[in-house]
């Protein structure tokens, strides 16, 4: 993690909870979508720049892929969320 990310959203957010599993598993998908939305939502409020939006919500499954998700990119489950 990087340190701006820690300063802004803390050491654990709803990505690390909610993203955690296969999500090969639609209903699992589903949720971590929600949460990246929440995340990424309050990361614009803190940012205030709405040109940042796409690059912002990138970074956030960057990190769900990389860091968030148990299974890591190499997983069918976890790319074919990534890419839904």
């Amino acid at each position: 993690m990087t340190k701006d990310w820690v300063a802004k959203l803390g050491q654990s957010t709803v990505l690390d909870q909610c993203c955690k599993a296969d999500l090969g598993d639609l209903t699992a998908c589903d949720t971590c979508l929600h949460a990246g939305n929440k995340v990424h939502s309050r990361l614009m409020a803190i940012d205030g720049n709405h040109s940042h939006s796409t690059d912002c919500f990138d970074f956030i499954v960057l990190y769900v892929v990389g860091i968030a998700n148990e299974f890591g990119p190499e997983s069918d489950g976890t790319i074919t969320c990534a890419f839904a």
